[in-house]
């Protein structure tokens, strides 16, 4: 029997939607923990270094 032949005689198993959401959710929480961290380190950076220099608040500055 061809392939096409063997796949189309066998059972179809049907997968309910939700399944592939939740097989997404740990990339999705991958993705979304890289983008707050790749704009999130430069508000740490600058309020750690304010820090250590004791520097004065503006407003200019992050996390005023």
């Amino acid at each position: 029997m061809t392939p096409t032949a063997v796949r189309l005689s066998q059972q179809f198993k049907i997968v309910p939607q939700y399944k592939y959401f939740l097989r997404r959710i740990p990339h999705f929480g991958i993705w979304a923990a890289g983008i707050a961290f790749f704009f999130g380190w430069p508000h740490v950076w600058v309020e750690t270094s304010n820090m250590l220099v004791d520097a004065p608040k503006t407003n200019h500055q992050f996390l005023t």
